[in-house]
């Protein structure tokens, strides 16, 4: 993985703390052992093979930071480190005061799934678009205990002058459309969309002036949607894209998250 992302035997070396000569000899041990080659050495890149086999390696090292972490962690006190995407749905996430202190970590999905994976938190809450009743982290079965909190209507954020009037509309009316990719807010569930914008921050209301400008269109839960003039809302489909709020952890659920299962 370090040579495949640096792209270098040498620098891979440095950042691992081996020699260039250790990281070859191990490589080389590890293409003996499986019989494929998995570099090319010049210019250094990675096979099908390879990357066939980085994929597998990400899941493989994600799963040994999980046990790590579950290990360490089975005997200490109730846990109160939870990492909190933007989007996701708070309002029954969280339990009461009584439930004891937390310190809440702000982080993108990705973000929070790697903290969860390495024990910088002990739970996560995350939001992602998808179809109703679709887990977010399906490619990763059996990796954390996740459970729903809610599902909730999601809406299209566009210009006051957009051309479309109705209030509530089907994602396909919007597949041709300008989009602004939100990367560290919820994706974009819809197919052939075009961007020429990236807003990388969280800020809603950044990304409600950016809609307005004509820089292209967003995807925003119902709850989020603010009393603007020039921006309007138009309601997908609730049967076929839904915001969801799950909820993820290593051990049984701490008592700082609470699930509301009848929403």
């Amino acid at each position: 993985m370090a040579v495949a992302r640096t792209g270098s035997f040498t620098a891979a070396a440095t950042e691992l703390g081996y020699t260039q000569s250790a990281i070859s000899q191990q490589i080389g041990s590890l293409e003996r052992s499986l019989g494929h080659t998995l570099l090319l050495r010049r210019p250094v890149a990675l096979t099908p093979a390879g990357a066939r086999l980085l994929e597998h390696a990400t899941h493989i090292l994600r799963r040994v930071d999980v046990a790590t972490s579950e290990l360490t962690q089975a005997d200490t006190p109730l846990p109160r480190r939870v990492a909190v995407s933007p989007l996701a749905d708070l309002r029954d996430a969280l339990a009461a005061p009584q439930a004891g202190a937390a310190v809440i970590v702000d982080a993108d999905s990705a973000g929070a799934i790697e903290l969860l994976t390495n024990g910088g938190v002990d739970a996560a809450v995350v939001a992602g678009v998808v179809v109703p009743g679709t887990p977010l982290f399906s490619a990763e079965a059996g990796l954390f205990r996740s459970a729903s909190i809610v599902e909730e209507p999601v809406v299209v954020i566009v210009p006051d002058n957009h051309p479309l009037r109705a209030e509530r509309s089907d994602p396909d009316t919007f597949t041709d459309a300008l989009w602004i990719d939100t990367p560290a807010m919820a994706p974009i569930a819809i197919a052939n969309r075009s961007s020429r914008t990236t807003y990388e921050g969280t800020d809603t209301t950044v990304l409600l002036d950016l809609v307005a400008a004509g820089l292209g269109l967003a995807v925003l839960p119902a709850r989020s949607v603010p009393g603007r003039d020039d921006v309007r809302a138009i309601e997908l489909d609730p049967t076929r894209l839904v915001l969801r709020t799950e909820s993820l952890t290593l051990h049984p659920m701490p008592d700082v998250v609470s699930l509301s299962l009848d929403r």
